[in-house]
């Protein structure tokens, strides 16, 4: 199956001619859904397209389709190369868009930032109990990616580690145990979530944060319970 023509698709997305933006647009409606990842996302030489990201990222805050504006935002993502305007113009998007796919795709490119995003962590907590599944969980994915979590934050990160989908809290543990001070009290969430929770991934993260919180702190951690 032949690669996806990114660098077409980028050079016609960011064109000045509407119609050639529309060719992009067909093209990307055309990728078959069943796609091999590394066939359809991977963009060999990203810096190559560098030059594109100042029009993506002024056409995710100006453009009148979503469509667009979230094509714009993924390819922001997959290139990886972040700029004073592309971190701006996710931020403002994640904050002024009612569109939850389009906010979720803004939320994986800031990750894919690291910290250059740290700018965007509050914007990103902030959205933490969006009611859009992909979007939480991109959150906390981003969190734990980015760091740079400001302690008037915490308590949102925190707030991640109660909520029903199992891939937000074990990103939550993951944010925290990487960017958050340790405190007797998310320390003792995480132990009852490691030794109660039904998922292995959010009880094997929350484990991973009860364990080295548990040692800074000087507290007992008793395994008893774990899941294997």
């Amino acid at each position: 199956m032949p690669k996806v023509p990114h660098k077409t698709i980028i050079s016609e997305l960011t064109s000045n001619n509407e119609n050639k933006r529309k060719k992009a647009l067909k093209r990307l409606a055309s990728i078959p859904e069943d796609i091999d990842y590394e066939d359809s996302e991977f963009i060999p030489n990203p810096r190559a397209l560098r030059k594109h990201i100042p029009k993506l990222a002024h056409l995710l805050k100006t453009h009148h389709s979503l469509e667009v504006r979230t094509w714009c935002a993924q390819y922001l993502g997959d290139l990886g190369q972040h700029s004073d305007e592309s971190v701006e113009a996710l931020r403002i998007t994640i904050r002024e868009s009612k569109d939850d796919h389009l906010i979720a795709t803004c939320v994986y490119a800031l990750g894919n930032y690291g910290a250059a995003a740290a700018a965007a962590v509050p914007d990103l907590l902030r959205l933490a109990k969006n009611a859009d599944y992909e979007v939480r969980w991109r959150i906390a994915h981003a969190v734990d990616l980015i760091g740079h979590v400001l302690p008037r934050d915490v308590k949102l990160l925190t707030k991640l580690l109660d909520d029903p989908e199992a891939l937000v809290r074990g990103y939550a543990s993951g944010a925290l145990l990487k960017w958050v001070k340790p405190s007797i009290k998310v320390l003792k969430k995480a132990m009852l979530i490691a030794k109660k929770d039904q998922d292995s991934f959010a009880a094997w993260e929350a484990h991973a944060l009860a364990e080295s919180w548990a040692k800074a702190l000087n507290v007992k951690y008793d395994l008893c319970g774990m899941r294997p």
